[in-house]
């Protein structure tokens, strides 16, 4: 029986320290959500993946179209119009959500209206330094991979958010051409930084007396910013995922646009949505969901 155990233990050995050895998943049970810990939270430091723009599709002609409140520097001066503004970019969210599928369903898209408004091309009111769907300071967008106009590495830089927005108003193309200066303009690698700043502040100790989720929203958000911030972003994911809520957008979009044709042909919500969300297959969506589900 000794020399049986012996042989088995030399036997086996090798197999557990190979095993030991490769990223894994940590699932924990919490009553109100699914929460992952990577083994290697460096490897989400990194881009997954070099995107562009490529017009797969061409941009749709719309005519009479009109918006549920208006843009300004604070991202909207509507709290409806903002979520109708980044439904423009649920295929995406829910990608990012898709991978890092840890976090409770609907969180990008609400970090997005609180944070921009549903814009891609709406920086900081501040103008320090801060842009994108959801809003990344130069710092931490280089910390995790991004990379920024004149490769800024500041948390706050005023000069460097100033030409930010001087770039945004010389824009024509609707935001296209800006992906090519700063990674933070681009939908998927925007979102997806996101998600993995999310995943990282999630791991490791949580603050006390808060769930992984309110741990990685205070670490992303700031301590003093924190309370007004979650109450912000969990109204809009509430409303994000009430069918009643939406229903009702569906219902004042359609009412506001009798005349909205798109590609000449009459349009109204469902058609807003579909037209919108395909224009981000030109920034790689496809081969943004070829990666999966996060597995370091």
């Amino acid at each position: 029986m000794r020399e049986l155990a012996q042989i088995l233990y030399f036997f086996l050995l090798p197999i557990f320290m190979v095993c030991s050895s490769c990223p894994v998943i940590r699932y924990h049970s919490v009553p109100t959500q699914r929460v992952f810990c990577v083994k290697n939270p460096g490897l989400l430091k990194i881009k997954p993946i070099e995107l562009g723009y490529t017009a797969i599709h061409p941009e749709p002609v719309m005519e009479h179209l009109v918006m549920i409140g208006t843009v300004d520097i604070y991202g909207g001066d509507n709290d409806t119009g903002r979520i109708l503004r980044a439904l423009r970019y649920k295929n995406v969210a829910d990608a990012v959500e898709a991978r890092y599928f840890w976090m409770p369903k609907g969180t990008i898209l609400a970090m997005m209206a609180h944070e921009s408004g549903g814009s891609m091309t709406v920086p900081n009111s501040s103008n320090d330094g801060g842009v994108g769907g959801i809003h990344m300071q130069p710092m931490l967008a280089e910390k995790f991979g991004l990379c920024t106009y004149g490769c800024c590495t500041l948390l706050v830089c005023r000069p460097h958010g100033s030409t930010l927005r001087s770039l945004i108003e010389k824009d024509s193309s609707g935001g296209k051409r800006l992906v090519v200066y700063d990674d933070r303009f681009h939908p998927v690698l925007d979102l997806d930084a996101v998600g993995r700043m999310l995943t990282v502040y999630s791991c490791g100790n949580r603050i006390p007396g808060l769930t992984a989720y309110q741990t990685s929203i205070r670490r992303y958000s700031g301590k003093w910013n924190y309370a007004k911030y979650l109450l912000r972003v969990e109204k809009f994911r509430s409303w994000v995922l009430d069918t009643v809520f939406i229903s009702r957008l569906e219902s004042r979009f359609n009412e506001l646009n009798p005349e909205l044709t798109i590609d000449g042909k009459r349009s109204g919500f469902k058609e807003y949505l579909e037209a919108t969300q395909l224009q981000n297959e030109n920034y790689g969506l496809r081969e943004y969901k070829l990666l999966g589900a996060c597995n370091f």
